[in-house]
């Protein structure tokens, strides 16, 4: 089974924004550098949530739509 490093994720992520910008979507690309998918899905957690960028990223993004 293949694993996924964080860089090659980066690497899909930014490839996946500049894609979408070229074909006329809107594509913000945010990074956090010191965030892996497991410490992402932990700092959504109500419980755990402790990384306020990534909350409010989140809300942010959610909230853009709304009608």
């Amino acid at each position: 089974m293949a694993r996924m490093t964080a860089s090659c994720c980066r690497a899909n992520s930014r490839r996946l924004a500049a894609r979408l910008q070229e074909a006329g979507a809107s594509a913000r690309l945010v990074e956090y550098p010191a965030l892996g998918h497991v410490e992402i899905m932990l700092g959504l957690s109500s419980t755990l949530a402790g990384n306020s960028r990534l909350m409010s990223d989140l809300l942010e993004f959610l909230g853009q739509g709304a009608p």
